[in-house]
């Protein structure tokens, strides 16, 4: 059920992936070519094409949600438990298929990526309700600049206590807070 107002998934949005079930189970839902647009432009989708598209079984007016929601319960509520519990289960064979197969790849895409820079641009954008710059990220790789590490690539040695693998934009080592390059 929706409102009048749109749908949205925040993964390419916020610069990481919708690897927690969109990624796996839309394209069983809409299909592979409608996936791929929701999910590689992150668009809004309106109620009417959320509909269409099978997105959502029904649209009403927010003010009647709580009596639409109600009345789908009332009939759930209404059905031989057992049967409704197998039926489920049954029904969700591909999607937990389509899960199963592709959840560890999805974790650990996220672990190689989350701290690199663009799923920083993204999320500090979202949470500062800016515009995402990944073009600015680009341009500066173009440039030569790192475009992966917040601090620059990890290519500075502490000449004092020798720690190495420091990120190239500090002036200082953190460990030792000796002055840098």
């Amino acid at each position: 059920m929706a409102d009048h107002a749109t749908i949205r998934q925040v993964g390419t949005m916020v610069g990481s992936v919708a690897a927690g079930g969109a990624t796996q189970w839309l394209p069983i839902m809409v299909g592979d070519r409608r996936a791929r647009e929701i999910l590689l432009t992150d668009e809004p989708i309106d109620a009417k094409t959320a509909l269409d598209w099978g997105l959502v079984n029904q649209v009403v007016p927010y003010a009647q949600l709580d009596d639409a929601v109600q009345k789908l319960a009332d009939k759930l509520t209404d059905k031989f438990p057992e049967c409704t519990r197998y039926t489920k289960t049954q029904v969700n064979f591909w999607k937990d298929l389509a899960w199963n197969q592709t959840v560890r790849h999805a974790q650990d895409w996220l672990s190689l990526h989350f701290a690199s820079l663009e799923p920083y641009e993204g999320m500090t954008a979202f949470v500062e309700k800016r515009p995402k710059n990944y073009r600015g990220l680009r341009e500066k790789a173009a440039r030569g600049e790192s475009s992966e590490f917040l601090f620059g690539p990890y290519s500075q040695t502490c000449p004092q206590c020798g720690t190495k693998g420091l990120p190239s934009e500090f002036k200082f080592c953190g460990k030792c807070g000796a002055k840098l390059g």
